[in-house]
């Protein structure tokens, strides 16, 4: 009898945590947008407020987009970053920094499209500051398919402290050992291996926007 009594009330707890979530994934509005389709200017943000820089001495240069989840019919291109570090050398080190201002924003999340050839690292560590110099450890991704874009991987931020309406928030998305080493997408890692990305977004719901679940 009392399941029978606690059942509806389950269910009700779950539909209004499932609708608040809803809510706050149509509420998300672009704070910064790179679609890298601007080859002569290729880090300069496509739309909003925002700043990239390599990490790590890797190198960045235009790629194809192909297979990417940018909407672009006409010129699809990506980012490409290489030169990655050594073997058991520089994890967590090499990679891309995000600069942007995320103040009258809250619920931050990064989203963007990734494609590794089966020689770099398979694995994705996101790193975030909100006070300068000192870096946290985020969410981290691990890539299994070599050499086709994996889409709209999404780093949710929304619960880390001081993210959100933050006038200098840095996020790194960089290489990462597994135990103490780099380990290849789909082969033994080189540093030959590289990654591309594409429709990098930061967003966020605006201040006094509907209620997001804590």
């Amino acid at each position: 009898m009392k399941l029978q009594r606690i059942a509806p009330f389950l269910a009700l707890f779950i539909l209004h945590a499932l609708l608040l979530s809803t809510m706050s994934l149509a509420s998300q509005k672009p704070i910064a947008l790179w679609d890298f389709n601007q080859t002569n200017d290729l880090l300069r943000a496509t739309s909003g407020t925002g700043s990239l820089a390599v990490l790590g001495g890797v190198r960045a240069a235009a790629a194809s987009g192909t297979g990417s989840s940018d909407p672009s019919t006409n010129a699809d291109f990506a980012l490409q970053l290489s030169g990655f570090l050594k073997q058991g050398t520089g994890a967590k080190t090499a990679g891309l920094e995000i600069s942007a201002s995320t103040v009258g924003f809250q619920s931050i999340v990064l989203q963007f499209d990734v494609r590794a050839t089966s020689t770099a690292s398979r694995r994705i560590q996101v790193l975030y500051s909100t006070n300068g110099p000192s870096l946290m450890a985020g969410p981290s991704f691990t890539l299994t398919v070599p050499s086709v874009f994996t889409n709209a991987l999404t780093a949710d931020l929304s619960h880390l402290p001081d993210i959100a309406n933050n006038p200098h928030l840095r996020i790194h998305l960089v290489s990462d050992w597994e135990g103490d080493a780099y380990v290849g997408v789909g082969g033994n890692y080189s540093t030959v291996g590289t990654w591309r990305l594409d429709h990098l977004r930061l967003m966020g719901v605006p201040v006094g926007g509907p209620p997001v679940d804590p």
